[in-house]
């Protein structure tokens, strides 16, 4: 009854404070700009085009088929963007270029699409460091609940 629903809510609650409520982790976000910044060689601060299809054919993924493609899909999705802007000296007009998906959009991206740690794990992303943090981790939680029991 009562005592029962208590303990499923506490499991839940600890559950989704470890899954950051749909979020990233702070080590997830690392993980995903670490891929990011691999495929951002020119370090312009956004994925175009050519780094998002290296990038997708590295993960053996279907890379959109041109670059209006990719401009069609970052447009009808909900994704923060790397964005330039440039004021012409005889008109006085601002334009503004889109440099491609920012990193905080592709971090985004990851915590909407899943699959981050089969992406890193295919890449190579991630330090030794990383993965022993990523294994003790994962560790004390299956400690913590093994505990809560």
């Amino acid at each position: 009854g009562k005592v029962a629903r208590e303990r499923l809510r506490a499991v839940l609650y600890r559950k989704a404070a470890r899954l950051g409520y749909g979020e990233l982790s702070d080590f997830g976000s690392k993980v995903a700009a670490s891929i990011f910044k691999r495929f951002d060689p020119d370090k312009s601060g956004g994925m175009d085009f050519d780094e998002f299809a290296a990038m997708s054919r590295e993960l053996g993924e279907l890379a959109p088929a041109d670059s209006a493609e990719y401009k069609k899909s970052l447009s009808s999705s909900d994704v923060h963007l790397k964005t330039e802007e440039h004021v012409d000296p005889n008109t006085h007009m601002k334009r503004v270029k889109v440099m491609g998906v920012s990193v905080e959009g592709f971090v985004a991206r990851y915590a909407r699409k899943g699959s981050l740690g089969t992406d890193a794990a295919l890449l190579g992303c991630g330090s030794l460091d990383d993965q022993i943090q990523l294994i003790s981790s994962m560790q004390l939680e299956l400690d913590a609940d093994a505990a809560g029991r």
